[in-house]
C-alpha cells in the first residue's frame, strides 16, 4: 500500500534513505480524505497544553491540525485497486490537481 500511496500523495511523511518503516500509518498533510484512520495526536495531545503552558511550538501545532492518515491496514478492502481508482476513492477531485 505505501508504495502505491507515495504515488498519490506528494505531501507525505518522506523518510531518509535507507530508512525503513513498519507504516503503522500513513501521513499525509492538507489532502481532503473521502476515508481515513484516526490521527496520530491533535493538539489536545501535547503535553504543554495537558499542563496548562504558554508555550510556542508551531510546527507541532500545524502538523496536528495539517495531517491525516490514509487507511493502510491489513485486510482494507480496497488495497488491491489500481493507484488511480484509489486516488478516486480516497481525495476530493479538487484534490487531485494539486
Amino acid at each position: 500500500m505505501a508504495e502505491k500511496y507515495d504515488k498519490i500523495f506528494e505531501w507525505r511523511i518522506k523518510f531518509p534513505n535507507n530508512m525503513i518503516s513498519g507504516y503503522y500509518k500513513y501521513i499525509v498533510f492538507d489532502y481532503d480524505l473521502k476515508e481515513q484512520t484516526g490521527q496520530v495526536f491533535s493538539r489536545t495531545d501535547f503535553g504543554y497544553v495537558i499542563e496548562g503552558l504558554d508555550i510556542n511550538l508551531p510546527n507541532s501545532e500545524w502538523i496536528a491540525e495539517h495531517h491525516k492518515c490514509a487507511p493502510i491496514w491489513y485486510g482494507w478492502e480496497n488495497s488491491e485497486k489500481t493507484i488511480e481508482k484509489l486516488e478516486t476513492i480516497l481525495i476530493e477531485i479538487s484534490q487531485l490537481s494539486k
